[in-house]
């Protein structure tokens, strides 16, 4: 059956309608999401179910590594312990055990101050990054501060005046500066 030249065209515009619909549908498919915040004191995990701007918490948890103290000790070499590495690295192994058994599709998070203070910080989180899957990176002192504002207005279902962050290595202290986009703090 030969169709018209008007007929092909609204059959092609039909099929690409269908085609892009399927993609949106297939973009907003819900996805099991882990975050992980690995800190001086603590390294936590939250897995959410995200659908589009939707986040629902499945699961979180803290698992208390006093790396920070650990950095402090005294006689030390500005390197964090074999034992607090160990300690680390069991924390994260549980807590990618714990994430991959909600069906955290994809997983990524952020390290700080100690990471950035230790000697052997940076290699230690690269090796279980790596090892674990889990997409880590250390972030600066104000893109922690910038995290930490918006989480409270995420928090807070709104705009909040200012924000603190207080761990176990470092303080921020943050609020939305000029009317504007940016943020302030240190």
């Amino acid at each position: 059956m030969q169709l018209s030249q008007k007929n092909q065209k609204l059959a092609l515009a039909a099929a690409a309608g269908v085609a892009a619909m399927l993609v949106i549908r297939r973009k907003l498919r819900t996805k099991i999401r882990a975050a992980f915040d690995i800190g001086s004191g603590e390294h936590k995990l939250v897995v959410a179910a995200v659908h589009g701007t939707s986040v629902k918490v499945l699961h979180s948890e803290v698992s208390t590594v006093l790396l920070a103290q650990d950095l402090t000790r005294p006689g030390g070499d500005g390197a964090l312990s074999a034992g607090a590495l160990r300690a680390s690295k069991e924390a994260l192994n549980d807590l990618a055990e714990r994430a991959a058994a909600q069906g955290a599709q994809a997983k990524a998070g952020v390290a700080t101050a100690v990471f950035r203070r230790a000697r052997n910080g940076e290699q230690h989180l690269k090796k279980c990054s790596d090892a674990l899957a889990l997409n880590l990176r250390i972030v600066p002192q104000s893109t922690e501060g910038e995290l930490g504002f918006l989480t409270a207005c995420a928090a807070a279902g709104r705009e909040v005046a200012c924000a603190w962050d207080s761990g176990g290595g470092s303080f921020q202290l943050s609020a939305r500066v000029g009317g504007g986009g940016g943020l302030g703090g240190g």
